[in-house]
């Protein structure tokens, strides 16, 4: 069943390209990467049990409705905006004042990235001596939320989201000829909170992310896409022997985490699905962040786990036959409100990437930056659930991207002089 569905998503893929013509389609790439997943699921030898006619339908039903969503918005008849596309990346920017606002604040961003990096670093490492003797281990517990510690980032942790979209802003209107030192600085910058934080769904975010950014700008080619990926495999395969035990054999490791990562989340999801497991709390998944804003302002700050009833999982983890906590994008919507949960998650995610594709055509920065920092939600929906777990990030990262071309900083120039200098 998973063959079939699975080529049937690849010709819709086809289909949608063949009318767009653009690989960054949301069409396009919800149905390439489905239809990719199932079918490799169903071909390679991976030990792992077949998947349920149950579990098909639930994919088949998330894929429709988030094509509706995205459906909403006509953009393939929206022309780019010529003026603004010229004045990105083509123009001078001395001479034009709203990209002169564009690099004031892109400078104010890269110094608060800057302020907040060292404190960052410093509780990294006070986090990782303060546990057990797996310093990688201990520093992705306590980022993680997992283990509690006296070492917090804070509000410092903020900066980490002005270095991504300064990065990617960056990036976007970089000109042939203009110096990188501040973009080889914030990619540094990321990179090092990235491996300080052990986690891979950061780094995979930002490769798919400054990939796309550069296709763009139409400087992409493949031998960048080919050292990026190779990046990230290099990458992932590093930090998860880092937070393996020592006797683990570390083929076992590598392979383990490549097929836990890329196909546990659907026998893991089946599993779910035919199940009597559901969230004990009304939308608990959903709305993560509705939940942990109302939690601040209790007596009793104290994070709490997520529990269900019914559960059939070993502490979070299903095996299949490797332990796996991820149970695909559609998960988290499941286990809240089964069928009604994927149908309307999944067109408010067709909405959501619709309306910033849209955007992001008509080269609208805060369009670009979004679209392709959380498009990895529709790359790798077998990879977990990023827009509603992680909405807060979201907010910051368009807040961010919106008002980054618009005098909204004026008085922090003012406060710092910053704009005596902002080359």
């Amino acid at each position: 069943m998973s063959v079939f569905l699975g080529l049937f998503f690849i010709l819709l893929a086809v289909i949608f390209y063949i009318l767009t013509k653009k690989y960054s389609d949301p069409m396009v790439v919800v149905t390439a990467s489905w239809g990719a997943t199932l079918l490799l699921y169903g071909t390679v030898d991976h030990g792992m049990p077949s998947l349920s006619f149950h579990v098909c339908l639930i994919i088949f039903l998330w894929v429709i409705s988030l094509l509706l969503g995205v459906s909403l918005f006509n953009y393939h008849k929206i022309k780019k905006n010529k003026v603004l596309e010229k004045n990105l990346f083509f123009s001078d920017f001395n001479n034009i004042e709203d990209n002169q606002v564009l690099r004031r604040n892109l400078n104010v961003y890269f110094w608060i990235s800057v302020i907040c990096f060292f404190p960052q670093v410093y509780i990294s490492y006070k986090q990782a001596i303060s546990g057990g003797e797996n310093i990688f281990l201990n520093m992705r517990l306590a980022s993680a939320g997992l283990i509690e510690s006296e070492y917090n980032v804070g509000v410092f942790g903020y900066g980490k989201t002005f270095t991504i979209v300064a990065l990617l802003v960056n990036l976007l209107i970089h000109k042939v000829g203009q110096s990188k030192i501040k973009i080889y600085l914030l990619f540094f910058m990321y990179f090092v909170l990235s491996i300080l934080a052990v986690g891979k769904s950061q780094f995979l975010f930002l490769i798919i992310a400054m990939i796309l950014v550069w296709s763009f700008t139409k400087t992409i080619s493949k031998r960048t896409i080919i050292i990026g990926f190779a990046f990230l495999l290099i990458t992932f395969s590093m930090l998860q022997l880092a937070r393996s035990n020592e006797e683990d054999d570390q083929n076992d490791v590598i392979s383990g985490m490549f097929y836990s990562y890329l196909f546990g989340g659907l026998p893991a999801l089946d599993q779910v699905v035919n199940s009597e497991m559901q969230s004990s709390e009304f939308g608990q998944n959903s709305f993560q962040f509705v939940y942990r804003f109302t939690k601040a302002f209790e007596e009793n700050k104290a994070k709490t786990e997520n529990t269900y009833n019914n559960d059939i999982t070993y502490d979070g983890y299903l095996f299949v036959p490797n332990p796996t906590n991820v149970y695909t994008i559609i998960g988290p919507f499941w286990l809240d409100f089964r069928y009604i949960g994927v149908l309307i998650f999944g067109f408010i995610y067709g909405v959501l990437f619709g309306f910033l594709y849209m955007k992001a055509i008509q080269m609208n920065i805060y369009g670009i930056i979004t679209y392709c920092l959380f498009v990895s939600s529709l790359v790798l929906p077998f990879f977990g659930e990023f827009i509603f777990a992680y909405l807060s990030y979201f907010i910051q990262v368009w807040f961010l991207s919106y008002f980054v071309d618009k005098p909204f900083f004026n008085n922090i120039y003012s406060l710092f002089n910053l704009n005596k200098n902002y080359s």
